[in-house]
């Protein structure tokens, strides 16, 4: 690998045909379905009927989730912003999203032309604008496609510009990682590996990197900033303001002085449940008062748990906690699971934050699941393992718009992209040999670093919180980085075969890409089957003949008519 870090005019062609040809190819494939005007897809729903509502509430000025910072924002102010009457076709906005992720391909192209050859960053690039998984990613209006466009430039940023970057740069990269912040609030953690990974290769230059770090972080928290006014200010609000008074005279039994004054030390959020349920135990017992010792006693023996009041600062959602006890519950199936929702009294039951045993995973979820795995450790094991399995079936799907060589026989779990119902072990261990392969002899070489690094840190997050499928899609630039060195120090070892290998890897691509035409000629129609006890109907207030489903489903192409 003798890359010419020099960038030229090839380099520039081939960057602007690469993002051509991929906004093309995702906008055959968004006009090849049925549901290109819902705001989702049969093919990935995830949370896009949740953002479509909170645009809606920020365009009509009314609250939503109470204004807290339970979800990463970005999404929701760009349908707001962008999404005109926020009402059915959504074909401009995916058509928008189409072109971040073709814009996603341009930018990893930019960032291994620093350090690889042209051949491994067109090979690497043109993997990932053919990838099925970006292809659902473009599709669906929701926070992959515009984050992995974000980080990916920050990436390319990175490498081009190095530790000591100019101070423009510095805030450029801020800004960059700011947005992606907005949009996936674990990135924050990424953001400190690579700029600590950056310090420790510069850890002689220190005092040039460190205040170039510094900026960078500075722009970050800057870009943050109003949303973490907003949201602090909605938080505050929600601890110490009720939303009603709480009605202790004329209530029986009567509560006492000390009571009420027990009652008012909880998070005002949380009162209203708690007098309910404590004067209702009370009364059943036959009593007429109320006291201190009667609350102190259901939140201890009841909950095991008093409610505390929800932190107030942060830079971008504050449900991390609850995704790591929800996401580490030994009934989880690896996906996305709510079966740590349920207590003595309902099984399965909405969140809320005035339930005790909801808030104490809100606030101290991560204890929850320290405490699962030092109790349980082969278990959790168990289902780390699960997770991966779910990253790998997104790292390792196919290519073009019917999925090669996979196919549409596909299972889509609760908020993920679909994957392979079937998975193929020859092509997995195919694909994810060779880009094992390629990274280690891109390692040894200082061509992929941050890439293994953002690999790392996606396998760090799924084993952390939930396995998706999406995820591993989120990681696939640094495996097609691995292929494509791998390819490379194939080629190079072929001899006379060399430029008829790379030949017909060219020829690969191109057929792939034209395969892709067929679909355009006929709406892809897939049929979908709800796994038992699935919600599943239709969801009018997103688009005519939309539907949507809280669990898994299986999707199949439907037989021509």
């Amino acid at each position: 690998m003798s890359p010419e870090t020099r960038w030229n005019r090839r380099d520039t062609l081939s960057a602007l045909a690469l993002v051509a040809a991929s906004f093309v190819l995702r906008a055959l494939f968004l006009f090849g379905a049925i549901d290109s005007a819902w705001p989702h897809s049969t093919l990935y729903e995830g949370d896009a009927l949740v953002w479509l509502e909170w645009a809606r509430a920020l365009r009509a000025g009314q609250p939503f989730e109470f204004d807290l910072p339970v979800r990463a924002p970005g999404i929701a102010f760009l349908l707001s912003w962008f999404g005109g009457e926020l009402v059915a076709p959504f074909t401009g906005l995916k058509l928008l999203f189409c072109g971040l992720s073709a814009a996603t391909v341009g930018f990893f192209f930019a960032g291994l032309r620093a350090r690889a050859s042209f051949a491994v960053a067109t090979t690497a690039s043109t993997l990932l604008a053919l990838s099925f998984a970006q292809y659902e990613l473009a599709t669906s209006l929701n926070n992959e496609a515009p984050y992995l466009a974000l980080a990916t430039g920050a990436l390319a940023l990175h490498v081009w510009t190095g530790p000591k970057r100019g101070w423009g740069s510095a805030v450029a990269l801020g800004a960059l990682h700011g947005l992606a912040n907005l949009l996936r609030t674990e990135h924050v953690g990424f953001v400190a590996i690579v700029l600590v990974f950056e310090l420790f290769r510069s850890r002689r230059e220190l005092g040039v990197a460190v205040p170039r770090a510094l900026a960078s972080l500075a722009a970050l928290v800057l870009i943050s900033l109003p949303w973490t006014l907003r949201a602090h200010e909605a938080v505050v609000r929600f601890n110490e303001v009720e939303p009603r008074p709480i009605p202790f005279v004329g209530t029986r039994p009567t509560w006492s002085p000390d009571a009420q004054v027990a009652l008012r030390e909880l998070p005002a959020f949380a009162r209203e449940g708690m007098f309910l349920m404590v004067t209702d135990r009370v009364g059943r017992a036959g009593r007429s008062s109320v006291e201190r010792a009667d609350l102190e006693r259901v939140l201890d023996t009841e909950f095991g748990y008093r409610p505390e009041p929800l932190a107030a600062w942060t830079l971008g959602s504050t449900k991390a906690k609850l995704d790591l006890a929800l996401s580490n519950d030994l009934t989880c199936d690896g996906g996305f699971s709510r079966a740590a929702l349920s207590d003595k009294f309902d099984r399965d039951p909405p969140f809320a934050f005035g339930r005790p045993s909801h808030l104490k995973l809100y606030n101290r979820g991560d204890e929850v699941a320290l405490a699962t795995l030092r109790e349980h450790p082969s278990e959790w094991f168990t289902l780390a393992a699960a997770k991966l399995a779910r990253f790998e079936s997104g790292l390792a799907l196919g290519f073009g718009a019917t999925n090669l060589p996979h196919g549409l026989g596909l299972r889509r779990a609760a908020v993920d992209i679909a994957a392979p119902a079937q998975r193929s072990l020859v092509w997995s261990v195919t694909v994810l040999g060779l880009g094992a392969l390629g990274l280690v002899l891109a390692l040894r070489r200082g061509v992929a670093a941050e890439w293994g690094l953002w690999l790392a840190f996606k396998l760090l997050v799924t084993v952390a919180f939930y396995g998706y499928a999406r995820q591993g899609a989120t990681a696939q630039p640094a495996l097609y980085l691995g292929v494509a060195c791998a390819l490379e120090f194939v080629c190079a070892r072929a001899g006379n075969l060399e430029r008829w290998l790379w030949r017909a890897l060219l020829a690969a691509a191109v057929l792939v890409a034209l395969a892709d035409l067929g679909p355009w000629s006929r709406p892809r129609d897939l049929f979908a089957t709800p796994s038992p006890g699935v919600r599943f109907g239709p969801v009018p207030q997103a688009a005519e003949g939309a539907f949507g489903c809280s669990g898994d489903i299986t999707l199949a192409p439907r037989p021509p008519k």
